[in-house]
């Protein structure tokens, strides 16, 4: 990555700390319908959970901050483009896919924000399912939903090949490790990396 200015990687800090403390509530939420009583949930889910804890609305207020941070951070990414990705074609396609994931994380805040303030309708149980609906009723839309599968399926599928790719290491700054450490940061990166592929491709398939 090219020199950044200093806010922008701030940003990035901030906003990546926020989405993990997502993930890992959906992760432990899931752990907890496999080994016992329990349901899974997505990131909506997650954020009811967070509400209904001991000074949950504080933490939503910072989590909304956070994801905002990660949100803008994306958006900046696709614009000052600090991985030097270029205008081609696969250029661009990962630029768009930095601001695609910063407008959805930038509408977790949001939703984030309005159940800290008591909006309790602010996320649905079966947002997926309505929004498919909608697809279904437009023109073409059941071609729509199997672009939409095929999509989301090929993100998966190429989320597992960069689980495997030997340019995982040039995202990491491993020169401040020693082995093992090394072996099991790069380790449980491409577990983790191979487990988001195993979701999307999952979620293709249900789509």
């Amino acid at each position: 990555m090219r020199d950044v200015a200093p806010w922008v990687e701030r940003l990035a800090r901030v906003g990546y700390l926020a989405k993990a403390m997502l993930y890992i509530t959906i992760g432990l939420v899931a752990a907890r319908a496999a080994f016992g009583p329990g349901r899974t949930t997505d990131t909506h889910g997650a954020l009811r959970l967070v509400h209904g804890m001991t000074f949950g609305r504080v933490i939503l207020v910072v989590m909304a901050g956070g994801l905002v941070g990660y949100a803008v951070w994306r958006v900046v990414e696709a614009i000052v483009d600090p991985d030097g990705r270029g205008f081609d074609a696969k250029g661009v396609a990962l630029r768009a896919g930095s601001a695609a994931r910063g407008l959805l994380h930038g509408a977790l805040a949001v939703t984030a924000l309005r159940l800290a303030y008591g909006d309790r309708a602010a996320t649905g149980q079966d947002q997926a399912r309505e929004w498919t609906s909608v697809a279904f009723h437009l023109p073409g839309g059941a071609l729509l939903v199997w672009i939409a599968a095929g999509t989301v399926t090929g993100y998966g599928v190429y989320q597992l090949y960069r689980s495997y790719a030997p340019k995982l290491g040039r995202q990491l700054d491993l020169s401040q490790l020693r082995e093992p450490a090394r072996g099991w940061v790069v380790g449980v990166s491409r577990f983790g990396i191979a487990a988001r592929g195993v979701v999307f491709c999952l979620i293709g398939f249900f789509l």
